[in-house]
C-alpha cells in the first residue's frame, strides 16, 4: 500500500506527454519591379514577382531577383520568428539609353549599357595576332557603365562641333577621324553642354570588357564571332579605306565595330600590365 501511493504522487509530477516545440515563420513580401522577374531563394525558385506572405523558417537566406531586361539584385539577410520582412523597388534596367541631339537626320544617338563584372585582360588564349604589350593577363573587375553602340561617326561629330576633320568623306555615316586626344575631350565638353549628360572616354578595361561582349561573353577571339570578317574589318575586305559604321555583325552587347575599321581613343595612359594571378 505504501509503495501503491508514493507511485501516485511521483505521476502527478511526470507529464503524460511533452509539450511539441513551435516555430513560427517568417514572412517574405517581395514586390521589386517589373513585375514577372524571377524570385530565387538560397538558389532555389521560389516564384514570381510580386510574391507576397511568402513563409520561411527563421535563419539566414540569400535573395536574388532576376529579370534579363535588368541587372540582378542580390542580398543576403537574416529573419526571425515572426518577422515580416519587405523587398520593394525597380530593377536597374539594361535599356540603352537615346539621345536627342540637334542636326542629325533621326535626332538620335545610342548607348549600350555594360553590366558590370570580373574578367581576365589582355592577350588570353583564344586571342590571336596579339601584341606583346598585351600580356601579362590580369584580372580587372568593373562597375557597370555605357558605352556608345558605334564609333562617333562624321554626322554625330559634325552636328556637335559645327565641322568635320576627317580625311575620308563622303558618308556622314563613316567614323570620325583625323581626331587627337585633345580634341576628343572638347568634343565630349561640348556633347556634355548640349545633352545634360556626363559622357567621357572609356577607360581602356571598359573598351576591352565591352568588346568581349561583357557578362555575355561567348569567349570569341573577334568581338562577336570567331570569324573576322562576320564583325571586322582586315586590310582586304577593307581595301584600306573607312567603311559606314553598323555594316557588320554587332558582338555580344550589340556594339559594332570593335575588332577593326579606326582606332579609338581611351581616357587612361598607356602603360605596361602587371600580372594580378
Amino acid at each position: 500500500l505504501t509503495e501503491e501511493i508514493v507511485l501516485n504522487k511521483l505521476e502527478q509530477y511526470i507529464p503524460k506527454t511533452l509539450s511539441k516545440i513551435i516555430i513560427h515563420p517568417a514572412i517574405l513580401n517581395i514586390n521589386m519591379q517589373p513585375a514577372g522577374s524571377g524570385i530565387y531563394l538560397n538558389n532555389q525558385l521560389i516564384g514570381q514577382t510580386p510574391l507576397q506572405d511568402y513563409q520561411v523558417p527563421p535563419g539566414d537566406y540569400t535573395l536574388e531577383v532576376i529579370n534579363e531586361q535588368c541587372e540582378s539584385y542580390t542580398e543576403t539577410f537574416k529573419v526571425d520568428q515572426k518577422q515580416v520582412k519587405d523587398f520593394n523597388g525597380q530593377l536597374i534596367s539594361n535599356a540603352p539609353l537615346e539621345f536627342d541631339i540637334p542636326g542629325i537626320p533621326n535626332g538620335k544617338f545610342k548607348m549600350i549599357k555594360v553590366v558590370g563584372g570580373t574578367f581576365v585582360m589582355g592577350a588570353t588564349s583564344e586571342q590571336v595576332g596579339f601584341d606583346t604589350d598585351e600580356k601579362p593577363t590580369h584580372e580587372v573587375r568593373l562597375k557597370s557603365f555605357y558605352i556608345s553602340e558605334t564609333e562617333v561617326t562624321q554626322e554625330l561629330y559634325t552636328a556637335v562641333m559645327g565641322r568635320n576633320p576627317s580625311i575620308s568623306t563622303g558618308n556622314l555615316n563613316l567614323p570620325v577621324e583625323s581626331v587627337s586626344w585633345e580634341d576628343c575631350q572638347i568634343f565630349i565638353n561640348e556633347l556634355n553642354k548640349l545633352t545634360g549628360a556626363k559622357f567621357r572616354l572609356p577607360t581602356e578595361a571598359e573598351w576591352e570588357f565591352a568588346a568581349r561582349g561583357g557578362t555575355k561573353s561567348q569567349g570569341y577571339p573577334y568581338s562577336g564571332s570567331n570569324v573576322l570578317n562576320e564583325v571586322g574589318w582586315d586590310k582586304q575586305k577593307s581595301k584600306e579605306q573607312l567603311n559606314p559604321v553598323k555594316m557588320l555583325k554587332p558582338n555580344e552587347l550589340g556594339i559594332y565595330d570593335m575588332s577593326g575599321n579606326v582606332a579609338e581613343w581611351c581616357i587612361d595612359f598607356y602603360g605596361q600590365y602587371e600580372s594580378s594571378f
